[in-house]
């Protein structure tokens, strides 16, 4: 059974910098001439982005570029998820003896480094030859080679070993940039219906084809 108290929450090292859809697109979406209303569409195009990106997100993923790192207690052994390698953090295969550390995000792009506390408490760098980046079917793991990589003992602390990459997908998904679209013109309707008199407010909630689009691409956060 998976104990979260042993699950490190991960770090947003540096968030994205793009956008899902821009507002020019937005525009076209909400039938919008004029540049009245830019400001008002921009910080709807921000709170969308902050609705669906992310380890916060709605989809589970990283739908831009953005750099994370996992911490976890030491590296991972025989006895850490040998079956059930999310319980963990880990992977382990029990053919080749060959284990990894998994990540928390999909889609990961790229491992930056592995790093580790030593024994005195000094910050080590992994050298990269000793590990890489996989994928199967429960999602990305930084993989060790223990016939290279000799596991060197580290200090008991938290985040003892760190591993820090690059998520996010390399071209936005037609799926989410439809719900992206879709939720921007569902906003900006609602700021006008909002100061009419009488407004309904059951025309707040989510439309339900934002929650059509969104199943299809949504991952469980473990």
């Amino acid at each position: 059974m998976l104990d979260r108290r042993l699950k490190q929450r991960p770090i947003l090292v540096t968030p994205a910098t793009a956008s899902i859809i821009d507002i020019v697109s937005a525009k076209a979406q909400c039938r919008i001439d004029s540049t009245d209303d830019d400001t008002l569409l921009k910080g709807m195009i921000s709170a969308v982005n902050s609705y669906l990106d992310g380890r916060s997100g709605t989809t589970g993923r990283a739908l831009l570029t953005q750099t994370w790192q996992q911490n976890f207690w030491g590296w991972p052994d025989a006895m850490n998820g040998v079956y059930i390698p999310l319980a963990e953090n880990t992977y382990f295969s029990p053919n080749s003896g060959e284990r990894g550390l998994r990540l928390p995000l999909e889609p990961v792009q790229s491992i930056v480094s592995v790093k580790y506390y030593d024994t005195t408490n000094t910050i080590q760098t992994v050298n990269p030859s000793f590990y890489g980046l996989f994928t199967d079917d429960l999602g990305s793991y930084c993989r060790l080679v223990p016939q290279t990589f000799t596991y060197p003992s580290v200090y008991v602390r938290p985040d003892a070993v760190q591993v820090q990459f690059i998520a996010g997908e390399a071209a936005t998904n037609p799926t989410i940039r439809a719900a992206a679209l879709l939720l921007v013109q569902h906003l900006y309707q609602l700021s006008i219906s909002a100061g009419s008199t009488g407004a309904d407010t059951q025309n707040f909630q989510v439309p339900m084809a934002v929650d059509m689009l969104l199943n299809s691409v949504w991952r469980p956060v473990f």
